[in-house]
């Protein structure tokens, strides 16, 4: 009788133990995140600060070093910028490569004023760097899948513009009456060059943050001016250089 009961008892938890296990929970796969791939085209936006590094020589009467003429004015400025850039990576293992271009507004100005040896003319002079841009190359080292550190370079376009002019001082008593005077002016588009370097995060396979700094030549623009009462001219050749920090915000196109 008790042998009966056993096998019977087995049987029925025999029986129930596939129930038992069809009421259980499925354990849910692990989740799989993509690696991130870096290649790929890419919109973006940019916002940073610059200081610009700009100056004007003058030259009068085609002879350097001339008495009265004014030495050379430096009126650097600085500012915001804010931009919008695209561009296209390709991922080889650890190396990225690619190119970016960019187009930003600034409005940079800067004012000085430089007086003449003998202290009786100054040239109070102006620089504006406007609107400009870069298209340059990439090319970079994963330090993490995530981490790109990179370093760019390429060309630079702007919208640069000067002003000047030649006045006395005012020690003599002297005014554009009496005495020489000129006003200058120039406006131009110019191509220079930019190098730079930087790092990159991805947020993810779509998104990225990233930080540079660039340094930019646009190069020279020149103008020559008359001058009143000297049956003469004066040349002012101006440089532009600047110094670019700024973030960026990067969506990959396409990207899963």
């Amino acid at each position: 009788m008790k042998k009966l009961l056993v096998a019977g008892f087995c049987l029925a938890a025999w029986s129930g133990a596939p129930a038992l296990a069809a009421d259980m929970p499925l354990k849910a796969p692990p989740l799989v995140v993509p690696a991130t791939n870096w290649s790929g085209f890419y919109l973006g936006i940019v916002a940073g600060g610059e200081i610009a590094q700009t100056s004007t020589d003058f030259v009068f009467a085609d002879i350097p070093g001339l008495a009265g003429t004014p030495t050379r004015v430096s009126p650097d400025g600085s500012g915001g910028l804010i931009g919008a850039e695209a561009g296209y990576n390709y991922q080889i293992g650890k190396f990225v490569g690619g190119f970016e271009g960019d187009v930003d507004y600034a409005r940079i100005s800067g004012q000085g004023t430089s007086i003449s040896p003998n202290g009786f003319f100054m040239a109070p002079t102006q620089q504006k760097i406007n609107l400009y841009g870069t298209v340059r190359g990439r090319v970079g080292f994963l330090a993490t899948p995530d981490l790109l550190l990179f370093a760019t370079g390429g060309a630079a376009f702007a919208d640069l513009s000067m002003t000047t002019a030649f006045v006395p001082t005012g020690i003599l008593g002297g005014n554009c009456i009496n005495s020489s005077c000129g006003n200058g002016a120039v406006s131009a588009s110019k191509v220079g060059s930019t190098i730079g370097a930087g790092l990159e995060y991805a947020l993810s396979n779509r998104m990225s943050v990233k930080a540079e700094y660039l340094y930019v030549d646009f190069g020279h623009t020149s103008t020559v001016f008359p001058i009143t009462l000297a049956v003469s001219t004066m040349a002012a050749t101006s440089s532009y250089q600047e110094h670019i920090v700024r973030a960026g915000l990067n969506f990959k196109l396409g990207a899963p």
